[in-house]
């Protein structure tokens, strides 16, 4: 493979949580710039940096905001190329959120910037069926997300620490597509039919959102009067979050849409068993018994936890997810997938296999 001499630079947009995010970026130059109060994420530092680089690639990640407006106008150019990665924002049920803004945006400039892309990045294949669904005629290259392996460590007397009991973890965004609503109307239901789950497990719910919604999930747990059962925290990074994966037993994401959860990959990688919905478009993790599928209503994902929770074989999920993420989503093979993408768009020559027409 030809290894085209990449220098890389990250731009974008700033905000409170920005450097609790910078440590994994091991040196590579970063450019953040403040968006203006209440404008949508408009900045016209972010604008005028883009357009300085000028550089031969722009890898744009997200579509609707203002930086994806900005980087549109690269699909027109002629010295730059376009890669743009959706990150599951095509799927059905993310277009039918605020459909009518999407349906004004889309037209405006989002569906010139896809089909003027050099390249659509899908992280699955029924992300890149999502998008063909749409019309939209663009190659389209399925590189899965990746994470970094954790070192193995001795199960921690801290995996019992609350009360002896086991964590069941969900770790990611509090909003209301992540299913957690149901979630414990679920539990609430594990605590009608089979209390003696509760006796063993904990739920812990980790992550940023939104204050209202926030405030419901809150809510809800009191008015179930479930506060002694879940514990509702919020966002978690660096050394906290490794030890919340650490410190857990097993890992839900009752999700009903995802491009592709790294969620779900950091627990895999900490060997946790994971319980995931069809939706999380992670099919490999069904397929090699690394995770157990679990439906999106209250009632599914109850039934789904009464069982496993007290199968004192539950752990053997994770040792597969751990074996799955090492041979599957590691960084080091997914980069060199970029690299050959990457060089593909500059140098042309034959299209990589992983990159599809049709």
């Amino acid at each position: 493979m030809r290894r085209p001499n990449l220098s890389l630079r990250i731009l974008g947009l700033s905000d409170h949580h920005m450097f609790d995010d910078l440590a994994p970026i091991n040196g590579v130059a970063l450019s953040a710039h403040r968006p203006l109060p209440y404008c949508m994420g408009i900045s016209p530092g972010f604008s005028s940096a883009l357009n300085s680089r000028r550089a031969q690639i722009v890898h744009l990640h997200g579509l609707w905001t203002y930086p994806s407006w900005v980087a549109s106008r690269v699909s027109k150019s002629e010295s730059q190329r376009l890669v743009i990665t959706p990150h599951g924002m095509l799927d059905s049920w993310a277009l039918a959120r605020r459909k009518l803004a999407k349906r004004a945006l889309m037209a405006v400039f989002q569906r010139g910037a896809l089909a003027g892309a050099r390249c659509i990045h899908a992280l699955n294949a029924d992300e890149a069926s999502s998008i063909r669904s749409l019309g939209i005629e663009t190659p389209i290259a399925i590189i899965p997300n990746g994470v970094r392996l954790p070192a193995f460590r001795p199960n921690a007397s801290s995996k019992e620490a609350l009360e002896g009991k086991k964590t069941l973890l969900f770790l990611g965004r509090l909003h209301e597509k992540k299913g957690l609503m149901q979630l414990i109307e679920a539990l609430d239901l594990v605590r009608r039919n089979r209390p003696e789950v509760f006796e063993q497990w904990h739920c812990r719910v980790v992550g940023p959102g939104e204050k209202n919604y926030l405030r419901q999930l809150q809510d809800r747990v009191e008015e179930l009067d479930l506060s002694d059962l879940i514990t509702i925290d919020g966002p978690l990074y660096g050394s906290e979050k490794a030890e919340a994966l650490f410190s857990s037993s097993a890992f839900i994401l009752p999700s009903l849409s995802e491009g592709q959860p790294i969620a779900v990959l950091e627990a895999w990688a900490h060997s946790l068993p994971a319980f995931i919905t069809a939706e999380c478009n992670l099919p490999e993790g069904f397929t090699m018994g690394a995770a157990i599928k679990i439906g999106i209503s209250a009632q599914e994902i109850a039934q789904s936890l009464e069982f496993y929770l007290l199968d004192p074989e539950l752990s053997r999920y994770g040792v597969r997810g751990r074996a799955l993420v090492e041979s599957h989503f590691g960084w080091q093979s997914i980069g060199d997938q970029l690299l050959m993408l990457y060089d593909w768009i500059l140098n042309g020559g034959a299209a990589p296999g992983f990159v599809h027409f049709d």
